[in-house]
């Protein structure tokens, strides 16, 4: 598994890092990533309905364990995942990491109209790793 990659974004970061648990894998490609599913429904107004999220997509749990090298990347205007979240994770992550912030970028405008700032460094971890 040395040579796999799993790549996640937005809500597939939860599926990614709680695959990527325990796994010696050459790599983690998180973007635009949230803590959990309860930090999510504050951070959208409906915090006083958060106890309905529970315990689910606790990122922010799981990310201990993770061992393979991560690369993060967040916009700082990220309209629906707020960009601190994925600091949150960058800065709780325990093995090699880099993080690329992307400024000016949206959730769903960070891959097209930043395509450069995006795509270049998911292609560098690729080929030379962090």
């Amino acid at each position: 598994m040395n040579n796999i990659y799993i790549f996640g974004r937005s809500i597939g970061t939860t599926v990614a890092i709680h695959t990527a648990q325990k796994k010696k894998l050459a790599g983690l490609i998180l973007v635009t990533l949230l803590t959990s599913g309860k930090d999510m429904a504050k951070a959208t107004g409906l915090g006083i309905v958060s106890f309905v999220a529970g315990l689910s997509f606790r990122n922010i749990d799981k990310i201990h364990n993770i061992s393979c090298p991560v690369l993060v990347i967040h916009g700082t205007n990220d309209q629906v995942i707020p960009y601190g979240m994925g600091v949150e994770i960058y800065n709780k992550l325990q093995t090699k990491k880099r993080m690329v912030t992307i400024r000016g970028a949206r959730h769903n405008n960070i891959s097209s109209s930043f395509s450069g700032s995006y795509w270049m460094p998911i292609s560098d971890f690729i080929t030379y790793g962090i």
